[in-house]
């Protein structure tokens, strides 16, 4: 059994309203690791606001292209409820699966929400991923917290949400799974 701290799977746990603040921080995350040369693969998450609305909208980035996709129906100033446009979930993780590969150096995945939790949205990315060797990092809210532990179990690194603790943990991951594949020729 590996100690928990070497688990390529890592999970960011995040309190309830915290969605838009960590959305960020991956964001964040993701653009200085692309920055300092590693591959990336996955998705984050930015939500723009929508003019006149009070809702926003809610955009994934496709971490090896930089494609951008919009996830959320526009259901009009009044609707209630989710917007997830779930078709165009589905088809984003298909993007994202198809990117993985051995050139990735580090998957991250902004969230496992409700989708996830049923088995869709990007729990296909994570699980390959992980059976590829790739290191992921996942966001989770407290609310899904318990889906999360019924699909992972002790098999992810839990990781405080602390923008170095988050980094120095994709640094040492992907630093790793760089120098596993592609070795350096003396």
């Amino acid at each position: 059994m590996k100690k928990r701290d070497s688990l390529k799977l890592a999970v960011v746990r995040y309190e309830a309203g915290g969605s838009h603040a960590m959305d960020a921080r991956l964001t964040a995350l993701a653009h200085h690791l692309r920055r300092a040369d590693y591959s990336l693969a996955g998705a984050v998450q930015s939500n723009p606001p929508i003019a006149g609305r009070s809702r926003c909208d809610m955009i994934l980035e496709d971490l090896a292209s930089g494609a951008v996709m919009r996830v959320s129906e526009d259901r009009g100033a009044l609707a209630q409820g989710c917007r997830l446009d779930t078709a165009a979930l589905e088809e984003f993780a298909g993007y994202v699966l198809d990117s993985l590969g051995p050139h990735t150096d580090i998957a991250i995945v902004n969230r496992f929400g409700k989708r996830e939790a049923e088995g869709r949205g990007l729990r296909s990315v994570i699980e390959a991923a992980v059976l590829e060797g790739i290191p992921v990092l996942v966001g989770v809210s407290a609310f899904h917290w318990p889906a999360w532990q019924a699909f992972a179990g002790n098999c992810a690194a839990l990781i405080p949400a602390d923008e170095a603790a988050i980094l120095n943990w994709c640094e040492a991951q992907a630093s790793l799974r760089k120098s596993e594949l592609r070795p350096e020729q003396p």
